[in-house]
């Protein structure tokens, strides 16, 4: 902003997601620009990463950063860039737009389901200009009364995690449940496993200008979205059940399962017996909804107590490589195989078929047969 104007040279933003490199500069993703911003470890701003001009919102021609008006083409309001993440290797920042453009969509809500994935190659600058790839995601359709009808909204995602370069697990949701208010009922809340194999890459082209990828909602014939399948299907009412949680929104309790399920990580289950199997941790927004609530000193009473919860997840993902893993074995791996020696280094090489199966063959090492150290 100008720095004569009311923001002094300040920029707002409405911080969606966030990814943290192991040398603890970060990224954070702007809803409104659409932006990705890049800090120093010390949280200073270092650049900005260029986004294509289909995402950013124009109205009559110019530029519009408005959250008031929408726009003509771009972001909608409210929908910029909600999900960002870091390849495993570092080498890759992954950012999912939450849902469709506008010129990618039509007058009804369940049109707005073509949203795109941008894929920026980091390994030799931290804010490239452009994406080096670019796809199309169709996010899930559903039927807002649950009754099994013709699909009349999209449920947009709010989080995703990179599995690798190539497949990413994606959150995708309504927005009903604890928090809303209203009564409508939880129908859409899952994890989706999305793979880009196959998939057409847009980056560079027509569309990331003028050019809509989905004319009125509806895809272009010959352009292979990406491969989405749903993992998790967090609405299982015997699995919510367990620990005393429900579906209930006619009126909603407090153990009903909140509206904004917007967060995701992955830690290792750490079993030699089970070596590709992690803990999927979802969480919420919670929007400061308490009875009990102090914000800048002042105390409030929101009506209702809207918890902060985790669920965790057990999940077998043998193609996953936990970044932090990976970043101790390009370090320690050489003088761990010197300890070793080359029995161990031939029957880590016989066993491996990626990363992964490589440091569970490190693990391995000190049951190795006689002779092999």
């Amino acid at each position: 902003s100008a720095a004569a104007g009311p923001s002094a040279g300040r920029i707002s933003l409405d911080a969606e997601g966030l990814a943290r490199r192991l040398d603890g500069s970060f990224y954070v993703s702007d809803e409104y620009g659409p932006n990705v911003y890049y800090f120093n470890r010390n949280g200073q701003l270092q650049g900005l990463i260029g986004i294509p001009a289909a995402l950013q919102p124009v109205t009559n021609g110019q530029l519009n950063f408005n959250s008031l008006n929408p726009p003509d083409t771009g972001r909608r309001n409210n929908q910029g860039l909600e999900a960002l993440a870091l390849t495993p290797d570092g080498r890759g920042l992954v950012a999912i737009l939450q849902s469709a453009t506008l010129q990618d969509s039509g007058p009804n809500q369940q049109q707005r389901a073509n949203t795109r994935i941008l894929y920026y190659d980091i390994s030799g600058t931290p804010t490239p200009a452009a994406p080096s790839r670019e796809y199309v995601l169709q996010l899930p359709v559903y039927q807002q009364s649950g009754n099994g009808g013709a699909p009349n909204r999209t449920a947009a995602q709010s989080e995703m995690v990179a599995l690798n370069d190539t497949q990413f697990l994606v959150l995708s949701r309504d927005s009903n449940g604890l928090g809303t208010g209203n009564t409508t009922p939880i129908v859409y809340k899952s994890v989706l496993l999305v793979d880009t194999a196959g998939a057409t890459n847009i980056a560079g082209s027509a569309y990331d200008g003028t050019t809509p990828i989905a004319p009125n909602g509806t895809l272009r014939a010959g352009l292979a979205p990406v491969q989405a399948t749903e993992v998790v299907n967090l609405l299982n009412p015997v699995q919510l059940n367990r620990f005393g949680m429900n579906l209930t929104t006619g009126p909603a309790t407090q153990t009903t399962l909140p509206e904004k399920i917007e967060a995701m990580g992955l830690v290792p289950v750490l079993s030699e017996r089970a070596p590709n199997d992690y803990f999927l941790l979802v969480g919420n927004d919670n929007d400061f909804l308490t009875r009990q609530g102090v914000i800048n000193g002042q105390p409030y009473d929101a009506g209702i107590n809207n918890d902060n919860i985790l669920l965790a997840y057990r999940l077998t993902l043998p193609t996953y490589v936990d970044p932090l893993s990976l970043a101790v074995m390009k370090e320690t791996a050489p003088t761990v195989l010197q300890g070793l020696g080359a029995g161990a280094i031939t029957a880590a090489a016989s066993a491996t078929r990626g990363v992964q199966d490589h440091l569970s063959a490190l693990r391995r090492g000190a049951n190795l047969p006689a002779g092999a150290g």
